[in-house]
């Protein structure tokens, strides 16, 4: 059986950059090593100082690697600050023969994935929040239902461009390859809400 590639994820802050190791197992992600430094060169969540940003990046992933046994070369960031802006938008598709296909489920959602953006900007994520059926909201699986409209709902989170491509370049000089961008906000949410909680509804702080 191979081995699990450790996971390494990234958080650039104004005052801390913190770097986690984990490797995916059985009963969930297990913590291999963190690293933390002083950030120099981020002010309110953007690089001002390309230079600086990476050598904070690499005292920390060196922290990292030293206490996880090993090299990482690829990273997740999460991403946060006064750039980033969220917006909700929706796309309609009618059902065939009265009942939701999924080929009618994804042109509703490629439907509400046509925003139109300032030119600066880009999108960060897409998050589904629900669908409405003839009226009918909440519904998060309308595959196999009966009806006639079928409306996708999203959140769409942007960012500034540059500030993600100056995250990104600082990380390259640091030596690691970014291979995926996430809201800070919501991988807060993931790390501490239950199920039970998301569908109750909460605010993290």
């Amino acid at each position: 059986m191979a081995k699990n590639v450790p996971i390494g994820v990234l958080d650039v802050g104004s005052q801390k950059v913190t770097m986690l190791v984990a490797e995916q197992r059985a009963n969930g992600l297990a913590v291999l090593g963190v690293g933390t430094s002083v950030s120099r060169g981020m002010r309110a969540g953007c690089v001002v100082d390309v230079k600086k940003t990476s050598e904070a990046i690499g005292a920390a992933l060196a922290e990292a690697e030293l206490m996880a046994g090993c090299e990482i070369h690829k990273v997740a960031i999460s991403v946060s600050g006064e750039h980033m802006k969220g917006i909700n938008s929706h796309g309609v598709a009618a059902a065939v023969n009265r009942e939701v296909s999924k080929a009618s489920a994804l042109r509703a959602i490629e439907g509400a994935k046509a925003v139109s953006l300032p030119k600066e900007m880009a999108v960060l994520q897409f998050l589904l929040r629900q669908f409405v059926l003839d009226g009918q909201s909440g519904i998060l699986d309308p595959v196999g239902m009966e009806g006639v409209r079928l409306e996708a709902h999203l959140h769409v989170t942007s960012v500034v461009e540059s500030v993600i491509r100056n995250l990104c370049k600082s990380c390259h000089a640091a030596g690691l390859s970014v291979t995926s961008q996430v809201p800070a906000s919501l991988a807060a949410a993931e790390a501490v809400l239950t199920p039970e909680d998301k569908e109750m509804g909460v605010a993290v702080a």
